[in-house]
């Protein structure tokens, strides 16, 4: 069975699916964005990604996904069509923590990526984490390719309840997150936004914010 449906079928879908119902409705998004891709996940003639899955916008200075920064991971965060939100990463030596096991800041940080991203999709406005609980169940080794998803459990008006796993090629659970994550004081959602970088390719940052026209410029 291949590697992402047997993943996929790992997931608690009851679960999600009803955090899912919750989020803001990204459908016209995604049938706007789906009509440059045919049958066969192709776009502009370049094998890109299925018509099911979207790309989410990046910025140019966060650790994960920041184009401009030199010493970041510089990963790609997807919306599923259930609503989690994945990215994969091989981990590198880079990531060590003693000789031979990656760092477990790493981990956390990956998992706080899709969590937090899930927050922003269910508020529609950017979000922090005020609490984070990790468990650590497998030691991860240099060279394995992760899959992280996160998702929001529970929608409790100023605060989501998200959860997340990060799986390996194996299936695997290696690390399990739940986090608690608020939205963002209004200045500060301002300069998040600006620094996130528009594609013709993602989501607009503007309607995954909840705004008629974006203000940020392509990098």
């Amino acid at each position: 069975m291949p590697y992402r449906e047997r993943f996929d079928k790992a997931l608690p879908v009851r679960r999600i699916s009803k955090a899912v119902s919750k989020a803001v409705d990204l459908r016209a998004t995604i049938e706007h964005n789906n009509k440059h891709f045919d049958d066969t996940g192709r776009f502009n003639g370049k094998t890109f990604m299925t018509a099911q899955r979207q790309i989410l916008p990046w910025t140019r200075s966060c650790f994960v996904c920041g184009e401009a920064n030199p010493h970041g991971l510089r990963l790609r965060s997807c919306v599923e069509p259930d609503g989690r939100v994945t990215l994969e990463h091989q981990t590198r030596t880079e990531d060590l923590g003693y000789s031979s096991i990656v760092h477990g800041g790493i981990a956390a940080t990956l998992l706080d990526e899709v969590m937090t991203w899930a927050a922003i999709i269910d508020m529609h406005q950017p979000c922090v984490a005020a609490e984070m609980s990790f468990r650590l169940k497998l030691p991860i080794t240099v060279g394995t390719r992760l899959r992280v998803s996160g998702w929001v459990s529970r929608n409790r008006r100023r605060i989501l309840l998200t959860e997340g796993v990060i799986h390996d090629e194996e299936d695997r659970v290696m690390v399990s997150a739940t986090g608690k994550y608020v939205p963002m004081a209004v200045d500060s959602a301002r300069r998040c936004e600006e620094d996130f970088v528009e594609s013709a390719d993602v989501l607009s940052p503007a309607v995954l914010f909840g705004k008629a026209s974006g203000t940020n410029t392509k990098g």
